[in-house]
């Protein structure tokens, strides 16, 4: 396991893991979907593809 300066200075867990897998964290303005265009094309194709045409009974049917 690494350990870098930066993930030293990372004070809360969830950022020193994004660092330590070598994730960029990007903030965004909230309630602004074309900010964050990618993952909203996402899910918006997961919803369509996967999700709207089926009737999930559960959470294990899912």
């Amino acid at each position: 396991r690494k350990s870098t300066n930066q993930t030293k200075k990372a004070q809360h867990p969830f950022e020193r893991m994004l660092i330590e897998l070598g994730i960029k964290h990007r903030y965004t303005r909230p309630f602004r979907p074309q900010t964050n265009g990618k993952i909203e094309r996402f899910w918006r194709t997961l919803e369509d593809d996967l999700l709207g045409d089926y009737v999930f009974d559960s959470l294990e049917h899912l």
